[in-house]
């Protein structure tokens, strides 16, 4: 910000921008407050103009701490942006700072892409946000599906229960309702390894047409279980077997594996 004009601005004067990436969203850093009871703040914030006061685009956590700390003005950097430059910047420097999660960015680039719609064409946009933040191509996609996820399968990420991945695929899964997805989600939730939940959720979309996300887990329950016992699903005629006995995994199945994990001639008799 060299060469740029700082000027105290009062803080009841300030507001968190309505295109801030973090959306005023803090953890309450008290080793911040004292800091800048001791120092004042040592990098100004970054602010717009608005009809009313002032939209605080960069400096969100530091305007935060400055109002526990007790400060009357806070020193700032007054830049025209529009919308789509001032989440652009917000986005930017969070990422620098590793300040978001992957909900928050996956928000703020879907915000982004709104913001340019109709005036690029899909190959444009994606090449806009590579250039300006570094991402694939599938990781913008990733980003723009987990933004369209209910509340619910979101905190399930911002918690760290259900990785970025598998969120995305979850909410790309065109066979499922939204209640199925957040099926899937609270399932998959309680997985131990991402590498687990990402083979889980692959079987879970094999499945989709005629299988529910819990119908589907139960089944590739069944096949570990089987598999334990020394079988695997590629003898087809186990599979065969159980077809026969029954059109769908359900409750009913258990009893099946029970049957086909006593001996080899059981199993046969379902032929």
């Amino acid at each position: 910000m060299n060469g740029m004009k700082i000027q105290e601005i009062k803080v009841k004067d300030l507001e968190v921008d309505r295109y801030n990436a973090r959306k005023g969203e803090w953890i309450h850093d008290q080793e911040l407050v004292d800091s800048i009871k001791q120092m004042g703040i040592l990098e100004p914030l970054l602010v717009r103009k608005l009809k009313k006061g002032y939209g605080i685009v960069c400096g969100s956590r530091r305007w935060n701490a400055s109002i526990s700390a007790k400060l009357k003005t806070v020193p700032c950097v007054v830049r025209e942006f529009t919308d789509l430059e001032a989440l652009g910047t917000s986005l930017q420097e969070n990422l620098q700072r590793g300040n978001l999660d992957s909900v928050q960015e996956s928000e703020a680039i879907a915000d982004l892409w709104e913001l340019m719609n109709g005036k690029k064409p899909y190959a444009e946009k994606i090449k806009t946000l590579k250039k300006q933040f570094g991402f694939s191509e599938r990781t913008i996609n990733d980003y723009l599906a987990i933004s369209r996820l209910s509340n619910t399968i979101k905190e399930l990420l911002h918690r760290g229960a259900v990785d970025k991945q598998t969120a995305a695929t979850i909410s790309n899964e065109e066979e499922w309702d939204e209640e199925e997805k957040e099926e899937a989600a609270e399932i998959l939730s309680r997985v131990d390894s991402a590498e687990k939940r990402r083979k889980i959720v692959s079987e879970m979309k094999r499945d989709a047409v005629e299988f529910t996300p819990a119908e589907s887990y139960e089944k590739h329950k069944v096949i570990e279980r089987i598999r334990h016992y020394g079988w695997t699903p590629r003898h087809i005629w186990v599979n065969k077997a159980m077809d026969k006995a029954s059109k769908k995994w359900d409750l009913d199945y258990q009893g099946i594996i029970e049957k086909c994990l006593t001996s080899t001639s059981h199993i046969k008799k379902f032929k």
